[in-house]
């Protein structure tokens, strides 16, 4: 039965997670369940770069720096505040972004080399860049940059995934029961249950019901009004590219201009243009609901009820 064999690998500290993963893949197909599949193939495989990773896989990591200057001046693991980076390149002060397969960090942290830390050095070329624009006294230029997680952060992902993929084998055993026939005939009510248990135990998410009896998960935003920072990050983690955010502002404005409404005709056209490409969880919602979250989320953020 494949719920009771990720239920016998997921208990079992010295199996390893990318055979959980695959029996979660398997899973996924015979539920034919987008969502869990996305899930498993971005942690069997990586997650692509853009991709807006889980909260588990993102650790907190200051950085640090040496710098050289002339007749032998240096200052060595000075702590580079995040301030001191263009806005787009903050993170790499502030946190690090774990997006490589399950099996890279099993089999980093077996490693007899790695201890307590692990140091994760910037690109030469963003050292290159950052190299004369820090403003450092005695002309000192910048040669090195780096980040360090502790090894903990590593064990604890690894934890995490294996945790989940538990919670949601036993979760599916209790309301659907674990013979393979039964898990490939589910009714539709049944369907809708595997989605929603899917979302709470993989997603950490909150499930709503859209139109049509399709379930989706939204994250749990409550927008402060007029942050328009905040608005735009929740935009994007929810798979609006930054040029569209950016062409909303312009939209904004255009619309207050000729109507003096912040939701007038060309912000309601971005948001059927966008709709298509709103995604939760990592997989895209649909046209219908995307349309549905967007204007609420702008609604949030103008204090409209």
């Amino acid at each position: 039965m494949i719920l009771d064999d990720i239920m016998a690998l997921a208990t079992e500290d010295t199996s390893s997670l990318a055979v959980v993963l695959r029996k979660c893949l398997v899973l996924a197909h015979v539920l034919k369940n987008d969502r869990l599949k996305s899930w498993a193939q971005s942690e069997l495989n990586g997650y692509e770069p853009d991709a807006e990773l889980p909260d588990y896989r993102k650790s907190a990591a200051g950085a640090k720096g040496n710098f050289m200057g002339g007749f032998g001046a240096a200052l060595n693991n000075f702590v580079i505040p995040p301030q001191l980076l263009d806005e787009g390149d903050r993170r790499y002060g502030q946190y690090v972004l774990l997006n490589q397969a399950v099996a890279s960090y099993e089999d980093l942290v077996n490693l007899p080399a790695v201890k307590g830390t692990l140091t994760l050095h910037w690109s030469n070329s963003m050292i290159g860049y950052y190299m004369n624009r820090l403003p450092m006294s005695g002309n000192l230029q910048l040669v090195d940059a780096w980040q360090e997680i502790p090894r903990s952060a590593i064990t604890q992902l690894l934890d995490t995934v294996r945790n989940r993929a538990l919670s949601l084998a036993l979760e599916l055993k209790d309301e659907v029961g674990d013979d393979d026939t039964a898990l490939k005939q589910l009714s539709q009510t049944s369907t809708e249950k595997v989605e929603q248990t899917v979302i709470q135990q993989i997603f950490q998410g909150t499930v709503y019901l859209a139109s049509g009896n399709a379930s989706m998960q939204i994250q749990n935003n409550t927008l402060t009004p007029g942050d328009w920072s905040q608005l735009a990050k929740i935009l994007n983690n929810a798979g609006i590219a930054q040029a569209a955010v950016y062409d909303l502002s312009k939209e904004i404005a255009a619309d207050k201009t000729s109507t003096g409404s912040p939701l007038g005709t060309r912000v309601l056209d971005w948001i059927r243009k966008q709709a298509p490409n709103v995604m939760s969880g990592g997989v895209k919602i649909g046209a219908s609901v995307g349309q549905s979250l967007l204007t609420e989320y702008l609604k949030q953020h103008y204090g409209i009820h």
